[in-house]
């Protein structure tokens, strides 16, 4: 067998201690938006895209190139999200069967559950920091195996929709628009309660 290539999407030689340091520069050196984004630069060169809960602290991080933020929908994003009395969700391409496996498992497994998301990012995070060989869970209707090479889902009602397999950053990208959309619709009710 060859060498295997753990990506965690910062540099191979970073350790634990490094990554971990990179995302506090990151976000003690930016300014955190409503929605809880930052942005900052790493202290090595490139840029960290980030989320911070206040009752969480800092939920997810990872590098960017400099040019890939320009603060709309990031180039990995197959689906699109929206509240509509709950999740919902669509592949941004016509007849993109893969795209429509990834919305239908937000809508059955996640269902706009933030904490769903959360759990599902940290599970991805442990497999990309080396904590865990793969993570397997079973939902509503689907069976997600992440591991080293990607996020395979199963599905285990649609024939249609079968399985796919989804890079880590596609994965991640769609949980990161479900946990702003909740995380909007929070701070968006408690406005109105006030």
């Amino acid at each position: 067998m060859g060498q295997r290539h753990i990506s965690t999407f910062f540099p191979d030689n970073f350790t634990r201690e490094q990554v971990k340091k990179a995302i506090e520069t990151a976000f003690r050196d930016s300014g955190v938006t409503d929605d809880g984004r930052f942005v900052g630069e790493s202290g090595h060169g490139f840029k960290i895209i980030g989320y911070y809960l206040k009752r969480d602290g800092i939920v997810t991080a990872y590098p960017i190139q400099q040019d890939d933020y320009t603060g709309k929908e990031h180039e990995n994003a197959v689906v699109r999200v929206w509240r509509d009395r709950g999740l919902n969700a669509a592949a941004l391409a016509p007849h993109d069967h893969r795209a429509a496996a990834l919305a239908a498992f937000l809508e059955s497994d996640v269902q706009g559950g933030d904490d769903s998301a959360r759990d599902y990012l940290a599970w991805l995070d442990a497999v990309l920091m080396d904590e865990s060989e793969s993570e397997e869970t079973t939902g509503n209707g689907f069976t997600v195996t992440i591991d080293r090479h990607g996020v395979l889902i199963e599905s285990d009602y649609l024939e249609k929709l079968n399985s796919f397999r989804y890079s880590h950053e596609e994965f991640r990208t769609a949980l990161e628009q479900v946990v702003l959309l909740m995380l909007g619709a929070k701070s968006g009710s408690s406005a109105h309660r006030q």
